[in-house]
């Protein structure tokens, strides 16, 4: 019974450090799968093995960040169907539509290149599994490099935000994101946040924009990844462990977002490369080190 229990409790330890370390590091653009390639690397695991508590925590932190923009979010769903019922009506105008509905648009022509994950590469893997486990492989180097590249890219996004005043998003801009969202995701290093803000306001669109349109492009890809994980899990967490989980990963998913957009709004976006910089030389000496020992 002592061992069941404090098996549980570590569970519980491990959902509630999860919840809140992946919502940071998804929110905020110093990649998730980075740090989780890091802690697994010194932990001396290379199996990028997934737990049930990190596809709870993935799906909670999808509806957190679905609540810090329910106002977006409330409003792309009267557009859509409203778009279904225009259509079926044969009202629908393609050429001039509202804001609101271009936006829409835009962010499900995004989604349409991330198919291509789904694309088979034999042995059961798929490409996002192998981009994906690219970060798990025992060398920190990669990843270190990709932080730096990370740190980069919002480093340029800081310089440029003040003169980015534009607001609509293109629909050449739009697949763009998307070709980029394949590697910006799965790639240990690399942040979505980060590539959508670089890639917005090198267009001149505004960190208002930038903001909302990596948000509503995290919390579809958060959910869909949160149930492949549960169902495909290698580790299982327990009931208990993943509903403290899902339930802390939702008040942290609210909470850093609506900080992240607070830092944004008050051009402190700069902060988060000397972050990523920092993290990413420690990480290259660290596995500089490694490599020579070995």
């Amino acid at each position: 019974m002592q061992h069941f229990s404090e098996g549980v409790t570590m569970s519980v330890l491990n959902a509630i450090f999860q919840a809140i370390a992946r919502a940071l590091a998804w929110i905020l653009p110093i990649s998730e799968y980075g740090h989780a390639s890091l802690l697994n690397a010194f932990a001396g695991k290379t199996d990028g093995s997934v737990s049930t508590a990190a596809g709870a925590v993935h799906i909670g932190l999808a509806i957190g960040i679905a609540f810090a923009i329910y106002g977006l979010i409330s409003k792309m769903f009267k557009e859509f169907f409203a778009a279904g019922r225009e259509l079926v009506t044969k009202q629908l105008d393609l050429k001039n539509p509202s804001p609101a509905r271009s936006f829409m648009y835009m962010t499900l022509f995004s989604f349409v290149p991330l198919i291509l994950w789904c694309i088979p590469l034999g042995k059961g893997r798929v490409l996002f599994s192998v981009l994906h486990k690219t970060g798990f492989n025992g060398v920190i180097v990669d990843d270190a490099i990709m932080f730096l590249i990370t740190g980069a890219m919002v480093l340029l996004t800081s310089m440029q935000m003040r003169s980015a005043k534009r607001k609509k998003v293109d629909f050449k801009l739009a697949l763009i994101i998307g070709f980029a969202a394949l590697f910006l995701v799965p790639v240990s290093g690399l942040s979505l946040v980060a590539g959508v803000f670089l890639i917005l306001t090198l267009s001149g669109i505004s960190r208002k924009t930038a903001f909302n349109y990596s948000m509503i492009l995290s919390v579809p890809i958060l959910f869909v990844t949160g149930v492949v994980e549960l169902c495909t899990a290698d580790v299982s967490s327990g009931v208990f462990a993943a509903f403290v989980g899902t339930l802390l990963a939702v008040v942290a998913g609210f909470t850093v977002a609506r900080v992240f957009k607070f830092t944004v709004k008050k051009m402190l976006y700069r902060y988060y490369a000397y972050y990523d910089f920092a993290i990413g030389a420690v990480a290259l000496i660290v596995g500089i080190v490694f490599l020579i020992k070995r």
